[in-house]
């Protein structure tokens, strides 16, 4: 049951506030003073469309009221009562926007935008637009629609709305596909008719057969193929190895042959070189490692010498030393022994000096040592 309704700016309604009571209630006014409004609010309310929209003799935002001022928007409010549950419905139409729509049931938001709002309210109601539109709701001046239409049609249009039509097409359709399935399955039974049954039980018999053996012969070749699998990575692995012992073998080879060449170069050159020669070489090679030991055993007496003369050279510097300090003392005493002293320290000079040049011609020995008369 409807409850209240309340109008905004709703074509002629700047603001209206209806409320309904149970049983009938009846709209009174003079001409102009929006009664069809208030029942084109309800329809809009409940299905978002009113007829007039729906045949495009206006638009959507012409409901709008636009005296003595264009509005905005537009809003409808409609609360109801089913089932023990209360409903309020929000519509609000915009003139540059695209419209709103809320529903909510026992003070719960249900549903949101049009499509969704409709939708919600036709399982509510258990009715849909078509329905509402031609049984329920009449517009102005189509109260005697269904009187005017021919008999003929009057039946065809109650049909339509109360979905009867819809019926007749399922039991045309139903009838259709039951000849069809009449027709297949004599189809189908003439077609098993004509098999024997004992040949088709031993044909399946030799087909189970035949899938046994398939099933062994699978069997034996998946073992095979297992059996190839593991011989084909022995060969692999075989096949590797021998790769890498012939790339060994290629190198061995390529060295073999240098080798060879080297020998041949070696040979030819012996060939080449006579015996005398060679007893040539050999005196030489003798008188050279004489030599060398001769060499080797005059840098070991030189070694020694320098050895000597380093040691006597380290005793003239403490002796020269200790003479300094005994010609510093004895200069506060006697100056005849000072003089003795400093010709003393001339000779130590130039002994030193001596033992110096000495041991520089040592270290020059050494370090060339005299060449053999065949070197």
């Amino acid at each position: 049951m409807i409850e209240e309704l309340e109008l905004q700016n709703f074509r002629s309604h700047k603001f209206t506030k209806l409320n309904f009571t149970e049983g009938n209630n009846i709209h009174v006014g003079i001409s102009g003073s929006g009664k069809s409004s208030v029942l084109d609010a309800i329809c809009l309310a409940f299905f978002g469309i009113i007829p007039k929209v729906q045949k495009k003799k206006i638009k959507l935002s012409d409901l709008i009221m636009n005296k003595p001022y264009k509005n905005e928007k537009s809003k409808i409010k409609l609360n109801f009562k089913l089932n023990n549950k209360t409903y309020e419905v929000i519509r609000e139409i915009y003139l540059d926007s695209p419209t709103h729509a809320e529903l909510r049931e026992n003070n719960k938001l249900i549903a949101v935008g049009q499509n969704q709002v409709t939708n919600a309210i036709e399982y509510i109601l258990k009715i849909n637009y078509d329905l509402f539109s031609k049984v329920i709701y009449s517009e102005q001046n189509q109260i005697d629609y269904f009187l005017n239409l021919p008999p003929g049609n009057r039946m065809n249009n109650i049909d339509e709305l109360l979905k009867l039509d819809k019926f007749g097409i399922l039991r045309a359709k139903a009838i259709s596909y039951a000849n069809k399935f009449k027709s297949l399955e004599i189809s189908k039974k003439e077609t098993i008719s004509t098999f024997n049954e004992k040949e088709l039980k031993d044909k399946r018999k030799n087909l189970e057969e035949e899938i046994e053996n398939l099933k062994k012969e699978k069997e034996i070749i998946e073992k095979e193929l297992n059996n190839n699998e593991k011989k084909l990575e022995e060969v692999e692995s075989n096949f590797i190895k021998l790769k890498d012992k012939k790339e060994k073998y290629e190198k061995l080879s390529e060295k073999l042959g240098q080798i060879s060449t080297l020998i041949n170069l070696f040979e030819t050159e012996l060939r080449g070189v006579e015996l005398k020669d060679l007893k040539i070489l050999e005196n030489k090679l003798k008188i050279k490692e004489e030599n060398l030991d001769k060499v080797e055993k005059g840098n070991l007496e030189i070694e020694r010498k320098t050895s000597f003369l380093t040691s006597k050279i380290n005793e003239l510097k403490k002796n020269f030393e200790e003479k300094k300090q005994a010609e510093t003392f004895l200069k506060t005493y006697n100056p005849r022994i000072l003089n003795n002293l400093e010709k003393e320290k001339e000779k130590l000079s130039k002994l030193i000096l001596e033992k110096k040049v000495t041991k520089n011609n040592l270290e020059e020995a050494i370090d060339n040592p005299p060449r053999s008369p065949m070197g």
